[in-house]
């Protein structure tokens, strides 16, 4: 996006892997945290006889939301998690993605295609950035709101109210294998409007 607000690139000696904030690495015979942040944390419970895998959502004020186990049977485990006051959604491993709305009793929603290499949870949406830098945007009640294409390799997404930041490679690699992150910005809004582009900061 040429009107894109970029931070000035960082050099790397080596390619950046993906980052997951708030995320441990997954150990599937054991608990990690998928996510962890000032609101609560996701943590993967490993499989026990008669009983899947799970993943334990956990508010640090339990009057946020009640604890929510999800199940992540083996066509869907996925090692990944993002939360956000309002949903916690599940990526990594598995092709897709899926998401849970943590209040009103909303339904459970999933994308069953594609690689998801990242995800984060804003007020009442989500980015999710596919294979090909292709980046999805979504309400939470799973109706897709928008579709481009980052600048360059994901690093890492990052959300925060009504801000969106991507990380990604912004050149390949050039002398003794150094290379460049930057950072792109985007201003969501609220209420997502099908039409309504999407506004920099």
């Amino acid at each position: 996006a040429p009107n894109a607000a970029r931070s000035p690139q960082v050099s790397v000696t080596t390619m950046q892997a993906r980052i997951h904030p708030g995320g441990t690495t997954p150990q599937l015979e054991e608990r990690y945290l998928m996510q962890r942040n000032m609101l609560g944390s996701v943590v993967h419970c490993p499989a026990q006889p008669c009983f899947p895998a799970t993943a334990m959502v956990e508010a640090h004020d339990a009057r946020a939301w009640p604890t929510t186990y999800v199940p992540l049977d083996s066509p869907t485990h996925y090692k990944r998690a993002a939360l956000s006051s309002r949903a916690v959604a599940f990526y990594g491993g598995a092709r897709g993605l899926l998401c849970r709305p943590l209040l009103n009793g909303a339904a459970d929603w999933s994308v069953p295609v594609g690689r998801v290499k990242g995800v984060a949870l804003g007020g009442d949406w989500l980015a999710a950035v596919f294979t090909q830098c292709r980046v999805r945007l979504f309400n939470l009640s799973g109706s897709q709101r928008a579709v481009w294409c980052a600048p360059g390799r994901h690093v890492a997404v990052v959300a925060s109210g009504d801000q969106l930041a991507l990380l990604y490679h912004a050149a390949s690699a050039g002398d003794g294998d150094r290379q460049a992150v930057s950072v792109q910005r985007f201003l969501v809004g609220s209420g997502l409007a099908a039409s309504a582009p999407l506004v920099l900061p």
